[in-house]
């Protein structure tokens, strides 16, 4: 063993760096007290400090060579936290907010085995796969390097927060210290490719030892922080990740832009000491908040910045790709639309705001299907004026929409729907009893009732063990007094393997599934995490999705306000069902009626477009769809689209056209089935070149099979010629789906109890919504800002009593507090927080 004694820490061994040229600080007290800190820092993470430290990259060089299964401890100085430090310091920024620098790859660059490290603390990660600006963003180069960091990430078990490019890692501090506070320790994962701005960059050094394997930990001692405060201070700066993609602006340049937000009256944590030991947040949020108080904190001065969508908007989307309209809380229009809740004085949740809520009602500015067929499909481009459009980049609107007919036609030719075969799989644990279990068991007696004989049903219950309470029986075999004793007696108690549950479910399908000749549907009620038998996540949907059959959909709905609703969203994509967040008892029944009613009244299915966008046209923003990205949901909707082709040569007696999804080039959309009475908007924000005519915009091809003509359609359509929708339609459109989008943001404020955000959020939208009725006089910009209005007039009585009575005794005196509903918030893939 080197003579180096090191410390009692059984961890491995850890260099310990505080270079002049990283901190400032030489021999002698300051240089002393660094080291002391740093050593500190080394035995919290496990580690074992070398004695001997390192003042120099020379000296830390060559005590890594007498110990190559050392880690590195690198203290940053004490320098305040900066938003945009010097170029090639942009790494040391994160080693100052106690983050811990590791190399994507497992090795060195010399083949050597990678260094020896303690175990990952935290969840979260940072990915940088480029330091400068010298690669571009869509780069092929930038794509394989993401791609394996993320590989690298996962095998840690680490989320990914960010990736991480050219300027945006510098600015990335500011973030990266809330989490890095937050959270016990954040990973930021290196690519080792990256290029430093320059040999002599205090960064270059930090390459140089990652590109060698090794792992860096900051030895900074980042303190001052409880969980529970600094829960309080993340809970109120999160809205300021909502509001710019990169926070870190602690002091952001003049002309840059600045952030304000509200810290709330529930900070009466006495936060005045909790930055002292962090000089970079000191200007973030300075004195003591007072119970009660509503103090308005600027970070970095200057006016608000309006308020942005989550998503780095600073990248267009890619021109290739499969897309799915959202098919969780914000997919389809609800029955009952947020305009309409709003009206009621009803404060919504995000369960009831669609991508086409603003937009569903104005179907009479749409085009429908000529006499004999269910469909019809229009289109329209349209320019876009001043700032009325989400991406700041958009120059036009491009849409496309297909409305079936108001109702079948009396005439069209029936087939005898296929008979259903339903299992339905019941969460009967401990935290299901009351009003949960209550809600399944009503839903489940309302469908029953309103199945045909030949269709069958089973359910099957699980809390700590499974059961099966009702094996699957045709509903002319089972009696209705035998089901409402088997339903009635359900009762909660145990923990939760939902793993067993399911795949329960799947083999009980199997007993009266017919391929092609029943329609197989899995149903998951549950209110929570997995607390017996296989509690992790991706391996119960590894397990499920073995035992999937091709012909089955597995939908799930969610109980309570800690349900796992993105978990369970990710559990019905693997077979190409959908998620429901429930927050009305009578909301369960509603949708599992709507799924039975909907095989009687499709207009067209096996719904199908591709639209190829000329290369040199960005494209800004696609409302309500989402890029599938997963292998294994590509699959299921590959799968789901082979099941529809089925599903018209047995139903209708069409042979569907061969699949356009499957092919490689172009946006391929994936439709649901449209039923009578329904309008499907694909609305696109894209970017033409300046100086360059839309002429040659692109090209869309549509394709279904129509019920009522029971011929397969497609229609080719030049994006730029002979448009069938106006300009102004197509404006008001897209400002519509706006709209919906700029409304579910504020109710995700709102969850966060920042009714400032709300509020503001809603204003500066209203505002838009006033100039663009000055331009274009429509009703809907009008009416919209009266919705809208409403909501921030019923957000003003949040907090407040509501009594029962306006009598101040008897029996039926009772009040309660006027709150949001926690069963509301779904966040539907516009912010991924889990």
């Amino acid at each position: 063993m080197p003579s180096d004694q090191r410390n009692a820490a059984s961890g491995p061994p850890a260099v310990v760096y505080v270079g002049t040229a990283a901190t400032g600080a030489g021999e002698g007290g300051t240089g002393d007290r660094l080291v002391a800190e740093a050593h500190r820092r080394a035995l919290d993470l496990g580690l074992s400090p070398l004695k001997r430290v390192a003042r120099t990259a020379s000296e830390a060089d060559a005590l890594l060579a007498a110990h190559p299964d050392a880690v590195i401890v690198a203290h940053p100085g004490d320098e305040p936290l900066s938003a945009r430090p010097e170029a090639g310091g942009a790494l040391w920024n994160f080693l100052h907010i106690g983050a811990v620098l590791r190399p994507c790859t497992p090795g060195g660059e010399d083949g050597s085995e990678p260094a020896a490290s303690p175990p990952v603390r935290g969840r979260e990660a940072f990915l940088v796969v480029e330091l400068t600006g010298q690669v571009g963003p869509g780069s092929d180069r930038l794509r394989v390097r993401e791609a394996e960091c993320r590989a690298f990430a996962e095998a840690l078990g680490l989320r990914v927060m960010d990736v991480l490019m050219g300027d945006r890692v510098a600015r990335a501090g500011g973030r990266a210290a809330v989490v890095g506070l937050y959270r016990e320790q954040l990973t930021v994962i290196v690519h080792p490719d990256v290029t430093v701005p320059r040999s002599d960059a205090p960064d270059a050094l930090l390459m140089r030892w990652l590109r060698q394997g090794r792992v860096i930990h900051s030895g900074r001692w980042v303190n001052g922080f409880s969980r529970g405060q600094a829960d309080a201070v993340v809970h109120h700066l999160r809205a300021v990740r909502r509001h710019q993609d990169t926070v870190g602006a602690a002091a952001p340049a003049s002309d840059g832009p600045h952030i304000d937000f509200t810290v709330r009256e529930e900070m009466a944590l006495g936060l005045g000491d909790l930055y002292a030991a962090d000089s970079g947040w000191a200007g973030v949020v300075s004195g003591v908040v007072q119970a009660g108080s509503h103090n308005s904190v600027t970070w970095g001065g200057g006016r608000a910045n309006p308020p942005r969508p989550p998503r780095d908007t600073s990248r267009p989307l890619p021109h290739d790709g499969l897309y799915i309209r959202r098919n969780n809380a914000f997919g389809t229009r609800s029955a009952l639309g947020a305009k309409d809740l709003i009206e009621q004085g009803v404060i919504i949740g995000q369960d009831q705001i669609r991508f086409d809520d603003f937009v569903a009602a104005r179907t009479d500015q749409v085009p429908g299907p000529r006499p004999g067929e269910a469909v019809g499909v229009s289109h329209g481009l349209a320019a876009v004026h001043s700032e009325f459009k989400a991406n700041e980049a958009t120059t036009h609107f491009v849409e496309i929409t297909l409305k079936a007919g108001e109702t079948a036609p009396e005439d069209a030719p029936v087939a005898e729907p296929l008979p259903v075969n339903f299992v339905f799989v019941v969460d009967t644990s401990y935290s299901m009893r009351g009003q949960k279990l209550d809600t399944v068991k009503s839903a489940l007696q309302t469908l029953y009732d309103t199945l045909r004989p030949a269709d069958c049903l089973g359910i099957i219950t699980f809390d700590h063990s499974v059961r099966t309470v009702l094996p699957a029986a045709a509903k002319k075999d089972l009696s209705a007094d035998r089901f409402a004793e088997v339903v009635s007696g359900l009762t909660a108690d145990g923990g939760t393997d939902i793993n067993l549950g399911v795949q329960y479910g799947i083999d009980e399908i199997g007993r009266h599934a017919q391929s092609g000749r029943t329609l197989n549907c899995l149903y998951v009620f549950s209110d929570g995490d997995p607390t017996s038998g296989e509690r992790d996540w991706i391996r119960i949907r590894a397990n499920i999705a073995a035992k999937l059959r091709g012909d089955l959909t597995l939908s799930c709905f969610g109980f309570g306000s800690d349900a796992r609703m993105p978990e369970l969203a990710a559990l019905a994509g693997l077979a190409g069902g959908h998620s429901t967040f429930v927050t009305r008892p009578e909301q369960v029944g509603t949708d599992l009626l709507g799924d039975l009613a909907r095989r009687d009244h499709l207009a067209a299915i096996d719904i199908q477009l591709k639209l190829d966008i000329d290369p040199e046209v960005e494209i800004r923003h696609l409302y309500g769809h989402d890029l599938v990205t997963d292998l294994r949901a590509r699959a299921a909707v590959l799968r789901e689209a082979e099941q529809a082709g089925v599903r018209a040569r047995t139903d209708y007696g069409t042979e569907a056209l061969p699949d356009i999804i499957t092919e490689e080039k172009g946006i391929r959309i994936f439709a649901p089935d449209l039923a009578f009475g329904e309008t499907y908007w694909v609305v696109l924000e894209v970017r033409v070149p300046p100086g360059r005519d839309p002429e040659g915009l692109g090209t869309a091809t549509v394709q279904y099979v129509d019920t009522v003509a029971r011929a397969s359609r497609r229609h080719e359509i030049d994006l730029s010629k002979a448009p069938t929708l106006a300009e102004e339609i197509v404006t008001v459109h897209a400002i519509g789906l706006w709209t919906s989008e700029v409304t579910f943001y504020a109710l995700d404020d709102l969850y966060d109890r920042d009714r400032e955000a709300a509020k503001n959020r809603l204003t500066q939208h209203i505002e838009i919504l006033k100039a663009a009725h000055s331009r274009l006089p429509a009703d809907e910009f009008r009416d919209d800002q009266v919705t809208l209005q409403k909501l921030i007039t019923l957000a003003g009585t949040l907090g407040t009593m509501v009594s029962f009575s306006d009598a101040s005794h008897g029996p039926h005196f009772a009040t309660t507090v006027r709150a949001m509903n926690d069963f509301g918030r779904v966040r539907s893939g516009f912010w991924q927080q889990y």
